[in-house]
């Protein structure tokens, strides 16, 4: 694998002890860095993302919402916010997982395509100046 970009995996879970360390493990081989909201889980999911994170030796964060589970839109918007202006995880990419989801990439997915973030934040620019 020839990865020269940096990816921050973010994912929010409320009893997903189940399905959690299948993704987790998924995402390891790809992943630089981990921001996890807990929603109030207690089914043991919190400390299963903590041993695991703690076990692979993975940079990462697990925080806690006081809210709870508000609802998908408003939990996912809190989780990326919280991950773009709390977290100092030096990333150029986000990549949104379910826990219910597995990552699989192609042997031969070419990871170029991915190098030029300028190319992205450029349009994010003129997008908004458009608004």
């Amino acid at each position: 694998m020839n990865k020269n970009v940096k990816i921050v995996m973010i994912a929010m879970f409320k009893n997903e002890s189940r399905g959690l360390l299948r993704m987790l493990e998924s995402c390891k081989p790809y992943i630089d860095y981990y921001v996890m909201q807990n929603n109030g889980s207690t089914d043991g999911s919190d400390i299963i993302a903590k041993k695991f994170l703690e076990d692979n030796n993975l940079p990462g964060m697990i925080y806690d919402v006081e809210e709870g589970w508000v609802g998908f839109g408003w939990n996912r918007d809190h989780l990326i916010q919280y991950c773009q202006e709390k977290v100092d995880h030096g990333c150029d990419w986000i990549l949104k997982m379910d826990c219910d989801e597995i990552l699989e990439i192609d042997s031969d997915f070419d990871w170029s395509l991915l190098e030029d973030t300028r190319r992205y934040r450029d349009w994010e620019t003129d997008r908004k100046s458009v608004v």
